[in-house]
């Protein structure tokens, strides 16, 4: 997605600026499309992706919870033969699939979010890349006319081999954009990363008073159940 995005942005709002300063603008036009079909092919197989990352992350929810409805029964039985201790290991492996469960279950609502934001950066960039191609044509015969002879830019972009290509140029821009976004991404990796290690020492410690607490429930409703089924006297 992110791909999609940036070319999206290179695409808005630079490429246009870019063409008045390279010998051959022509030349850069047809780079900045064959990019955006690219980008799009990528943003349609992220898209697939996403979608059927989603699909399992739900399979997954369904697993999870029915082992967990597994072991609760496990806890059961053994409560009934007073084994406790067998009883509270057997929750916490309850606990364990359902925390799992609603890890899966966020994981899968952010694929389903990934899925709906490529689609919309997709139709975006679709937007753009018809928009460029029908103008192209105009983009760069006004970008030519500029840099008629007077304009004292001849020569010094790469037209005497002297200065960097079109594509050169092009690529250099890119790669300006792509470690702009590679250092935001490590700085909200570094925050995510201390953000999962408190959790999942809060995690830890609810953990052991949810066992219990789910322990005292159980033998209710089982202390419960077997006062009713006693005949009245």
């Amino acid at each position: 997605m992110s791909i999609v995005k940036r070319l999206g942005r290179v695409i808005s709002s630079n490429v246009s600026a870019l063409l008045d300063k390279v010998e051959d603008p022509a030349k850069l036009a047809d780079l900045a499309l064959e990019d955006m079909d690219k980008a799009l092919r990528q943003g349609k197989r992220s898209q697939t992706e996403a979608r059927a990352e989603a699909k399992r992350h739900e399979e997954r929810v369904k697993i999870l919870r029915e082992e967990a409805d597994g072991w609760y029964k496990k806890a059961a039985i053994a409560l009934r033969a007073s084994q406790e201790a067998l009883a509270r290991d057997a929750l916490a492996k309850r606990h364990d699939l359902l925390t799992q469960a609603v890890a899966e279950t966020e994981a899968a609502k952010e694929a389903k979010t990934e899925e709906a934001e490529i689609a919309r950066q997709l139709a975006r960039l679709q937007v753009e890349r018809d928009t460029f191609s029908a103008r192209k044509g105009t983009l760069v015969t006004e970008a030519q006319l500029r840099r008629a002879p007077g304009k004292g830019l001849s020569g010094k972009l790469g037209a005497t081999g002297k200065g960097p290509t079109p594509l050169e140029q092009y690529e250099e821009f890119e790669h300006k954009v792509e470690a702009a976004e590679a250092e935001q991404e490590l700085d909200e990796l570094l925050g995510v990363g201390k953000d999962a290690q408190l959790e999942g020492k809060f995690r830890q410690m609810e953990k052991g008073a949810g066992v219990d607490d789910e322990l005292a429930a159980l033998k209710a409703r089982l202390d419960s159940s077997a006062k009713g089924d006693k005949p009245a006297r």
